[in-house]
């Protein structure tokens, strides 16, 4: 029984990963507001503006790893585009990453900004609480070879992968099938744990 107990990691294992991304991206919104509050006033006090500051290089130097939970998440930043007068009446169009540019005050900037991170922080928060459903490990197990395929890092887009993922789960039913209709001893052999 106390090696069936030990299954029980991988979910709590699950659960704290994610929310922990969940709670890294809180932090991150809680320290962008903190930063905008003390960035847009006209006349902030010493203390919103030491705020803000401490807010925006604690942002700045947590960059990498916003856009690594972010990432994570399966989410692509958005790029916005905009024009750049590069001299003699001439335009020249840039992008910029929204994400990149968190503490650019621009109204688009900032909402689209803070959008992305609000989208990842709800992907942490649905993938933490599905680890703790007995429903969301039934359906792993039952199409494990395609989640193994997809956490293989394989590009699951292309139409060879497709194929060999349908194969390889049709395969893996017709496997446990065949176990459980010719070899049902096997079974006994997790209860006899």
């Amino acid at each position: 029984m106390s090696d069936w107990l030990y299954l029980l990691l991988i979910p709590l294992v699950r659960f704290l990963i994610n929310i922990n991304g969940w709670f890294y991206l809180r932090t991150v919104l809680e320290k962008h507001r903190v930063y905008l509050y003390g960035a847009i006033q006209s006349n902030p006090s010493p203390a919103d503006k030491n705020s803000s500051d401490n807010a925006a290089r604690w942002i700045t130097a947590n960059m990498t790893e916003i856009k690594s939970k972010v990432s994570k998440a399966g989410l692509q930043p958005s790029v916005k585009s905009f024009m750049e007068p590069i001299g003699y009446g001439h335009v020249q169009q840039q992008q910029l990453n929204v994400l990149d540019n968190l503490l650019f005050l621009n109204k688009e900037i900032v909402a689209e900004a803070c959008r992305c991170i609000e989208m990842a922080k709800g992907h942490y928060y649905v993938q933490a609480m599905s680890s703790l459903s007995p429903v969301y490990w039934a359906e792993i197990i039952f199409y494990l070879p395609r989640y193994l395929i997809s956490a293989s890092g394989i590009d699951t887009t292309s139409k060879v992968v497709d194929v060999f993922s349908k194969v390889s789960q049709i395969f893996y039913w017709l496997v446990i099938v065949v176990i459980i209709l010719f070899k049902p001893e096997l079974l006994y052999i997790l209860d006899s744990r």
